[in-house]
């Protein structure tokens, strides 16, 4: 394994060590540490803010995204040169021991971009292409690395974190366009 030090990234993936800053981090870690996150499959315990999908493919909005998650995402949309111009979905997951995030491509209806970070102990990410599973991207996510899908990373890669020991979070940010006949109250 080479972890990404020569490897060809998926057309649309950036893939970026440091964006945060350590005392970012920190900050980030100490108000992820108070939060209470709602425990879901495999144990991965998880927040939503602004709106998400259900299994009927509807979408509902949950609560209002906090505003230093916003202007982490500006900052990180900045620091990476990412355009996207605004996010209405955020996911917090907190991962613990070896819990990992199980290999998948996001709905199609969860929009065309996504921002993708860690706070907390380095994880394995894998990528691995749908058409040709022996073309693979791996690496090694340290605290504040930041991920950006679009084009065909976001829609022709699977996706996860190999189990790991420590805890670590992993904040997903995208905007998702809406049509107003799918939103529940």
């Amino acid at each position: 394994m080479n972890y990404g030090l020569d490897q060809q990234n998926p057309n649309g993936l950036s893939y970026k060590s440091n964006v945060l800053s350590l005392e970012e981090c920190r900050k980030l870690a100490q108000l992820f540490h108070v939060l209470k996150f709602q425990e879901v499959e495999n144990e991965v315990s998880r927040i939503d803010y602004g709106y998400v999908h259900d299994t009927d493919k509807n979408f509902k909005f949950t609560k209002k995204i906090p505003k230093y998650l916003r202007n982490f995402f500006k900052s990180i949309k900045s620091r990476m040169n990412i355009d996207m111009d605004m996010i209405n979905h955020c996911v917090v997951e907190e991962y613990s021991n070896y819990q990992c995030m199980r290999q998948h491509v996001d709905p199609i209806n969860l929009g065309n971009k996504t921002i993708m970070f860690i706070i907390g102990n380095p994880v394995l990410f894998k990528m691995v292409n749908l058409k040709n599973a022996r073309s693979k991207f791996e690496n090694i996510m340290q605290n504040g690395t930041c991920i950006f899908f679009e084009e065909e990373s976001r829609f022709c890669w699977t996706h996860q974190t190999l189990p790991s020991m420590g805890k670590r979070w992993i904040v997903t940010m995208r905007f998702i366009e809406i049509k107003k006949e799918l939103v529940k109250s």
